[in-house]
């Protein structure tokens, strides 16, 4: 669903300022001290935003290839770190587990380490353990370590987890130099949810200056990382399903002075970086972000009219349907948009100023729009056996023909499959070559991730076709809302087969995640001829209340079969293709297709009752409107 955009053309590209250039590229700078034009020591870490310390494990030798010129100079200006974006296999700043102070596998044991050893210590997580600190918050002491192993071999790192959508801060310093590395960290909710539900869970605390880097952090209402104080170094970790809206980004920035995020991977978020604080300094960097919904990706919101200046350089943007960067008030630092790779063609549809002072302030220079990707990110294929079969069944994949297309005699540094079965923001399952069991008919679109030496990844989908044991004609379709055991009464999801309604329950009925609905319709449908699916959002009762009311409200359908039927575009990865949208009633319904939230692949369909705001004029709907997507098409003997 691509949403409508509002912005002056003339206003933009009167400033003065605003300096666009498409042409040669140049290396990016690296440092960063909030002034306009690039610092002199450009390249040089700064001491107040994390410098890393020498002589850590490094890590088993990274291998080393020939790329072609023009890959080479693509990952050099992408990722010129020495490690790979979003950390993990290969990272070279690894903490040794035998030069460590302490080694822990429990919650009670991280306690009892943390208050023994106390300022400066290095606490090691074992790798395999999996701690639930749901209802603590760990303070970490200044200069603490906290470190496990992900990239070490085939470790993933250890899991530190938290249930509570509304529990306290799980890591939370204590005091400067702190550093948390080599984790996952998990948060309760990867979902969207709903504009009533404020949950503000947060991974890690920054009270103090500090640093997080090799770490995967996903699921979290409130923010991933949370910025309390100047001088955060965030790098080389990979960000997912920060979700909430109104609430959720993956770093959130609430402080003056600078923060640096640097060769970080982002996907599925509502932002990836959100700064609050007019007094913010930020630089993100040689990140690679997917295409998958975030709106806008990076922002500084308007504090009393006055916002955070941004610089967003040298990183890698795919996707164009949302901005890359977002400036809500007059800007207190620079606004820089420069050396990015960017699939959008347009630098208006890059970037969005929404006064005037930070029109005045923006400068853009050196980037890549409308960036032609093709040959240089990795080449994933995709191969299932068998591709159709009788449920249970087990399914072998190979992703082994995978390549560099440009890459010589480089090889790929993973493979990362999603078996369509599972909820998406589960871990994946690693390999070239795996295999995985279907016990359930639907069909199932499973997506392999395969990185490049630099953490450039590029994905391929391949569909797997599992058909009921039993005879007769069967409907399987995945379901999700944004209500959870919220308010019943307002809005129901209904089926339809032709007429008939062979589905139907409240929105609230449904807890959080994808549903599965597996339907025999074999009484619905003739033996032949056409009929008609339909899926249908409809208001139970009038909402006129923005604060008390449920409203808001999204339905996200995919992976759409109908066994014996000629269902066209089923899993919606050719966008709205063979769908027709309708609406009764007057509200402002919202539906078409989108990738904020997909079960596989890459999108899938969205229905939806628009934000109520009766201030606006824009009231909820009547009781027995409704929005609807349906297709029409050819049954199968």
């Amino acid at each position: 669903m691509r949403r409508s955009r509002l912005r002056s053309l003339a206003a933009l590209c009167s400033s003065l300022a605003l300096l666009v250039g498409c042409g040669s590229r140049t290396r990016l700078s690296e440092g960063f001290d909030g002034s306009v034009e690039p610092p002199a020591d450009a390249g040089v870490v700064h001491p107040d935003v994390g410098p890393l310390d020498a002589g850590r494990d490094a890590g088993p030798p990274r291998p080393r290839c020939v790329a072609s010129p023009a890959l080479a100079a693509f990952q050099a200006a992408i990722n010129p770190t020495g490690d790979a974006i979003g950390g993990g296999p290969g990272y070279g700043n690894l903490v040794a587990p035998s030069a460590v102070d302490a080694r822990v596998s429990s919650a009670d044991a991280l306690e009892r380490a943390l208050a023994t050893l106390g300022l400066g210590a290095t606490i090691y997580v074992e790798d395999d353990a999996e701690i639930d600190l749901s209802g603590r918050s760990i303070t970490l002491p200044e200069g603490v370590t906290l470190a496990s192993g992900r990239g070490r071999g085939d470790s993933r790192g250890a899991l530190l987890f938290q249930r509570s959508l509304d529990g306290p801060p799980m890591l939370v310093t204590g005091g400067p130099g702190v550093r948390v590395t080599g984790l996952r960290l998990r948060g309760p909710d990867p979902t969207r949810g709903d504009r009533i539900d404020r949950s503000v869970a947060y991974g890690v605390d920054f009270a103090h200056e500090g640093e997080l880097d090799d770490c995967e952090l996903w699921a979290w209402p409130g923010a991933a990382v949370r910025v309390r104080a100047s001088g955060v170094f965030v790098h080389h970790s990979d960000f997912h399903h920060q979700r909430r809206p109104g609430v959720a980004a993956s770093v959130r920035i609430e402080a003056d002075g600078p923060t640096r995020v640097e060769a970080c991977r982002f996907d599925r978020s509502r932002h990836h970086l959100e700064a609050t604080h007019a007094g913010a300094r930020w630089e993100a960097s040689h990140l690679h972000v997917l295409p998958h919904g975030a709106d806008p990706r990076f922002i500084s919101q308007s504090e009393a009219g006055r916002s955070a200046g941004g610089v967003l350089r040298g990183s890698l943007l795919e996707g164009d349907a949302d901005f890359d960067l977002a400036i809500g008030g007059d800007p207190t630092g620079p606004v820089r948009y420069e050396g990015n790779w960017t699939e959008q063609e347009d630098l208006m549809d890059a970037v969005r100023l929404d006064t005037d002072a930070a029109r005045a302030a923006f400068v853009a220079r050196d980037n890549e729009l409308g960036a032609r990707l093709e040959g240089l990110l990795p080449r994933a294929i995709a191969v299932a056996t068998p591709i159709e079969a009788v449920a249970p069944v087990e399914v072998a994949f190979d992703g082994s023909a995978s390549a560099l297309d440009l890459g010589g005699d480089c090889a790929l540094r993973s493979y990362a499959w999603h078996f369509g079965d599972g909820e998406v923001a589960e871990p994946p399952v690693y390999g070239a070559r795996v295999q995985h069991r279907y016990d359930t008919p639907g069909r199932y679109l499973a997506t392999l991730t395969v990185d490049d030496e630099s953490g450039i990844s590029g994905r391929a989908h391949v569909p797997v076709l599992v058909r009921p044991a039993r005879d007769g004609r069967w409907l399987s379709v995945w379901l999700r809302d944004s209500h959870a055991d919220t308010q019943p009464g307002y809005y129901a999801i209904e089926l339809r087969v032709d007429d008939r309604v062979v589905y139907r329950r409240d929105v609230a009925e449904q807890g959080r995640g994808w549903e599965h609905v597996l339907l025999d319709v074999t009484d619905a449908t003739a033996p032949t001829g056409v009929v008609e699916i339909t899926v249908r959002l409809t208001a139970l009762r009038g909402v006129t209340d923005r604060e008390t009311e449920i409203n808001d409200v999204f339905v996200w359908i995919d992976d759409l079969y109908l066994f014996g039927g000629g269902v066209v575009n089923g899993d919606y990865e050719d966008g709205a293709n063979g769908w027709v949208f309708e609406e009764v009633g007057s509200v402002e319904y919202l539906s078409g297709s989108t990738l904020s939230d997909a079960r596989s692949g890459e999108r899938s369909l969205v229905l939806g009752v628009g934000y109520v705001e009766p201030r606006a004029g824009r009231g909820g709907p009547s009781g027995g409107s409704f929005v609807q997507t349906y297709q029409r098409f050819m049954l199968t003997p």
